[in-house]
């Protein structure tokens, strides 16, 4: 079970989150900016901005990408400088592993980029609007929330189905679909955790649910009091949630309850 470790405030509601690998180092998404966090002294590291609404940030150990509605996806480097922008259209989320990035964007399109090498891999025809992309820690698998219906700018429709894509030579393959982790209304960007065995996803609810990758509910934790933007996990068995209610909060796995 989770249980919270500490916290840090924003002056805007945060809507994406995303660590360095192997390292303490936050990716904190609010608005048009990224900032870079040092989650165990809480210090601001740097700070850059897309021209309009930042939709997702994803992280390596060399780099991270950001994707917005301005229609771009960039790679930048840990001083928080540009080094590579792909012109996809309007991109709702990613997630990167080693120098690869999966891009999700409006059109039912799902982007493989090398970041370091500024070049496309592959564009693959999908049955709806990706709504979030998660690289499974070992690089084989791609898992991705679809929208109900094609999303209109800045309005992100209910995210109604989970898919694990497997992933191999630049190109993604449908592989399943997962039952369970489904709400009514808003889903979060989901989460692969405790050595890829757990999927983690908030809710419009303010909670957060923990399942099985076949669907089956293990946990709900209920401490936010504003709608669940996004969970991460951290090898080390830390989660870290943001929210609406302008706060980040951390939990740790192996806890008998969630305070």
């Amino acid at each position: 079970m989770w249980r919270q470790k500490t916290s840090l405030k924003f002056h805007f509601p945060v809507s994406k989150l995303s660590w360095k690998l192997n390292s303490e180092t936050l990716l904190v998404c609010a608005g048009s900016s990224v900032f870079g966090v040092q989650a165990s002294s809480c210090q601001l590291i740097f700070e850059i901005s897309h021209s309009d609404f930042i939709t997702d940030v994803s992280a390596s150990r060399n780099f991270f990408v950001t994707s917005s509605i301005d229609g771009t996806a960039c790679g930048w480097d840990w001083q928080g400088k540009r080094i590579a922008t792909f012109r996809l259209g309007i991109c709702n989320a990613l997630s990167v592993h080693g120098d690869v990035a999966a891009v999700g964007c409006q059109g039912k399109q799902i982007f493989m980029i090398d970041v370091p090498a500024s070049r496309i891999l592959s564009c693959t025809k999908v049955d709806a609007d990706p709504v979030s992309m998660t690289f499974s820690r070992s690089g084989d698998a791609v898992l991705c929330f679809f929208a109900a219906e094609t999303l209109p700018k800045l309005d992100f429709a209910p995210a109604t189905e989970l898919i694990v894509f497997t992933y191999q030579d630049g190109v993604i393959q449908r592989h399943n679909a997962v039952s369970g982790p489904k709400q009514s209304r808003f889903v979060s960007h989901p989460c692969w955790a405790v050595e890829d065995t757990t999927i983690v996803s908030g809710s419009e609810d303010s909670s957060i649910f923990c399942w099985t990758k076949l669907g089956v509910f293990i946990q709900k934790l209920t401490l936010h009091s504003g709608p669940i933007n996004q969970v991460d996990s951290t090898d080390q068995g830390i989660l870290v949630s943001a929210s609406d209610d302008r706060t980040v909060r951390f939990w740790r796995y192996g806890s008998s309850e969630c305070e």
